[in-house]
């Protein structure tokens, strides 16, 4: 799943563990671990709060490198 790429993608860049991510975007981390494998597909408000977690925007986490 896209989403779960690039939240990969942005915890390598941003030197997050996954662990942290899920702690600040106020998911638990078995639930954080579904989204990143695909398994879960997480609400709008999870999205926002990951996406504030991480300092991106809402498209940066969804449609990073949607174009290419």
């Amino acid at each position: 799943m896209l989403i779960g790429r690039n939240i990969t993608i942005l915890l390598y860049d941003k030197n997050i563990k996954q662990q942290d991510l899920a702690r600040e975007a106020g998911v638990s981390p078995q639930m954080m671990s579904r989204i990143i494998k695909g398994d879960k597909v997480p609400s709008l408000p999870k999205l926002v709060a990951i996406a504030k977690a991480l300092d991106v925007s809402l498209d940066d986490l969804v449609c990073k490198n949607c174009g290419e």
